[in-house]
């Protein structure tokens, strides 16, 4: 039952975006050879971060095989209010592209010179020189209906933004008689779930900042190229008996692969691509969500152990599973520079939690905090130095097409995020994936109260799954509240560890 408070910030699948009908106008980056060729455009090359390789390298196989190219993009929105300053809002975003060096690059393959037929190390990233950058924009025309302006902008994305073509950042705005709505759109390539409230932020400051001639008062931030650098640097440090590399091998052999599968049959083949649903559920208000909090707290345990507890037991009555295996994404945003970076910031953890036997609530939280507890020793081990150790046929270049439909667990609590307690913003992070091989589940957390999101191949018998899947979950809750949990202080919206 959702609060009559508007959220702030929140996320959602760009079907069900709040926008209003009316004008749009888009801006594409483009480098400014393009319209004068004289121009110098590269600031300068740098090597792309093991993870944007690794994606791009997936994308590019996966459109090999597979009909239909595959789009996964991100976007954030936020609210402009009185009359939009149109020139004020394009230095805006020229502004952010300026801020954040990430947002204003191109990826291209070098040739194999050495005949070594492998992907690593191959791909470069040109940065755009600010100066010669060039936001080309265009009329995208008056829409009556809400319906047919998110159709439109949802057709137009998918054919836009490319992983392996580029373009990979699209900027925009929906002129409403009553209100405004700016977005900016990524491929995944270039930005995280974090980012996405960071761009929405610091877009709507600048935007305010340059419409009254106030400075603009923003973080410095560092590059997440540079980041990038930094982690094939620290990869060379990792030992094969690292603590952190043993958890993993340990996982491994247990579960037989890197990532996991989701535990419940979905009756679709090793590898095999679908067309893809994104739902998001509401699963308590925020009344709701600190009693849930407290329940938690009152076993020594944290909101996103109760959750990763809630998820187990409602995929275990699903699917009989004695032991709930998943991968879950932590942000890698712990030094300054970092946490108001836009990029990628994210590795990987494992994560077990073992069911059978266990029909108490207060066993299976137990058992997944001391899971996630043990889980974060390993949060901050470099991606490549874990294929590196344990094997490249892990990678998922390889290994999703030995996999059904992976899972994962993931949590973010979107009330710590950047712009999050401004209400006159409105920013909203809207995800759409078009084909996937995948079964991945997000919750999260607003003012509203909490929030199931779900991104699942489009088939028959996977709808079904999500819906009992969702049913069961609600119902975990349901029961667990209906007690009388210990009372115990809920957490305050700072700075915390954040899953993302």
């Amino acid at each position: 039952m959702a609060n009559k408070e508007v959220d702030p910030l929140k996320m959602l699948p760009f079907a069900d975006l709040d926008l209003p009908p009316g004008r749009v106008i888009e801006w594409m980056v483009r480098p400014s050879s393009k319209h004068h060729p004289t121009m110098t455009v590269l600031e300068h090359t740098k090597r792309p971060s093991f993870s944007q390789e690794l994606y791009y390298h997936l994308i590019d196989w996966q459109s090999r095989l597979h009909p239909g190219r595959l789009a996964v993009w991100i976007a954030a929105t936020f609210e402009i209010p009185g009359r939009v300053d149109l020139d004020g809002l394009r230095d805006a975003f020229r502004q952010l592209l300026v801020r954040h060096e990430v947002l204003r690059t191109e990826f291209r393959m070098q040739p194999d010179a050495e005949d070594t037929h492998g992907i690593f190390g191959l791909l470069q990233c040109d940065v755009l020189d600010p100066d010669g950058v060039v936001l080309e924009e265009s009329e995208v025309g008056i829409f009556n209906r809400v319906e047919s302006l998110r159709e439109a902008l949802i057709e137009r994305i998918d054919k836009t933004i490319d992983t392996n073509n580029g373009p990979v950042i699209l900027m925009g705005v929906v002129f409403g008689a009553q209100r405004s709505v700016g977005y900016i759109v990524c491929d995944h390539l270039v930005t995280d779930g974090f980012s996405c409230a960071i761009k929405a932020h610091e877009l709507a400051v600048i935007y305010e900042a340059t419409v009254t001639g106030a400075p603009v008062e923003l973080p410095e931030v560092g590059s997440y190229l540079d980041y990038g650098r930094q982690e094939y640097v620290e990869t060379e440090t990792v030992q094969p008996n690292d603590p952190r590399i043993e958890l993993w091998r340990g996982f491994v052999a247990r579960n037989g692969h890197v990532f996991t599968e989701f535990p419940i049959e979905l009756n679709t083949k090793k590898g095999e691509w679908h067309p893809a649903t994104v739902d998001v559920v509401q699963l308590l208000n925020a009344s709701q969500a600190e009693e849930f909090e407290r329940l938690c707290c009152a076993r020594n345990a944290r909101v996103v152990s109760g959750l990763l507890a809630v998820n187990s037991i409602a995929l275990h009555e699903i699917g009989g599973r004695g032991v709930l295996r998943t991968v879950m994404p932590v942000a890698q945003r712990r030094a300054p520079q970092w946490r108001n970076a836009v990029g990628w910031f994210v590795s990987l953890v494992p994560l077990e939690v073992p069911m059978a036997g266990i029909d108490k609530f207060a066993d299976v939280l137990a058992s997944a905090h001391a899971s996630f507890r043990s889980a974060l020793a390993a949060a901050d081990l470099p991606l490549a130095a874990l294929f590196l150790h344990l094997g490249t046929q892990y990678l998922p270049i390889n290994g999703f097409f030995d996999l059904k439909p992976q899972a994962h667990f993931s949590y973010i609590d979107y009330r710590k995020l950047p712009g999050a307690q401004d209400e006159k913003k409105r920013q909203t992070t809207a995800l759409r994936v078009t084909n996937t091989c995948d079964a991945r589940t997000w919750y999260f957390r607003t003012h509203e109260g909490i929030f199931m999101f779900n991104n699942f191949i489009d088939t028959p018998r996977a709808r079904e799954v999500v819906v009992a899947y969702e049913a069961s979950v609600e119902r975990v809750l349901t029961e667990l509240l209906s007690s009388n949990p210990a009372r115990c202080a809920p957490e305050a919206p700072g700075a915390t560890f954040h899953a993302a």
